[in-house]
């Protein structure tokens, strides 16, 4: 829930159409814990650092990026 949180208040969201949030999102959960275990563990600790801001914002561009280049 944070990566997702995070995403929508700074903006990451935004080269999204609006209708495509809701199936981003689910894509975006499923990937998260299939291949970003590590970082799921390092949210988990409940410790924010701005190196985990960065590895947030990091996954969330790319996945942004990945999914709208899929729809093309």
């Amino acid at each position: 829930m944070v990566p997702l949180i995070y995403a929508g208040v700074n903006g990451l969201l935004d080269p999204l159409a609006v209708e495509d949030v809701v199936p981003w999102d689910a894509a975006f959960q499923a990937y998260l814990v299939a291949e970003q275990k590590d970082l799921l563990k390092e949210i988990g600790g409940g410790k924010m650092t701005p190196e985990l801001e960065a590895k947030i914002k990091k996954t969330v561009v790319e996945h942004v990026s990945s999914f709208n280049a899929a729809k093309d």
